[in-house]
């Protein structure tokens, strides 16, 4: 389980953020299995719900972390619409949580700055379609990844 950071990591600067009133519209059609984005924000309202069923419909197997686990993790966190690549977008994105918002909330990105930051993994799995993997302060290599999933 990842911890809160703050500050930037080199590779991917922290935001300045707005909170966008309870909306997940600019995320794209979140019923498309094919979009990673409804994924997290599935995950993470399941999560913040008390939905485990669902939770776990969102998580990749056998991951080793709890819903109640991840709710204290990113308690005071917002959702970015934004996907971040890894080194191949087909198989592994990643998605920003961001500290200081409204619960639930939507997050837009508008510039650069030093905010508490942690990311969302997820993964393509061949059956299951997008999952999220896991919370991690930077982006895991693919292989570690891959290996343990």
């Amino acid at each position: 389980m990842a911890d809160k950071s703050t500050g930037n990591d080199g590779e991917m600067p922290a935001p300045i953020v707005q909170a966008t009133e309870g909306s997940f519209e600019r995320f794209g059609d979140l019923t498309d299995p094919t979009n990673p984005r409804r994924a997290a924000v599935g995950w993470v309202l399941a999560a913040r719900d008390g939905d485990d069923a669902l939770f776990r419909a969102f998580s990749v197997p056998d991951r080793s972390y709890t819903r109640q686990e991840v709710v204290s993790a990113i308690d005071g966190m917002g959702l970015s619409d934004r996907v971040i690549n890894s080194e191949d977008p087909n198989r592994m994105v990643a998605m920003r949580l961001v500290g200081g918002m409204p619960e639930g909330q939507a997050v837009e990105i508008v510039g650069e700055m030093e905010a508490m930051v942690m990311l969302i993994v997820l993964v393509n799995l061949p059956l299951a379609g997008w999952s999220v993997w896991g919370l991690a302060n930077e982006m895991p290599p693919i292989t570690d990844v891959f290996t343990e999933s």
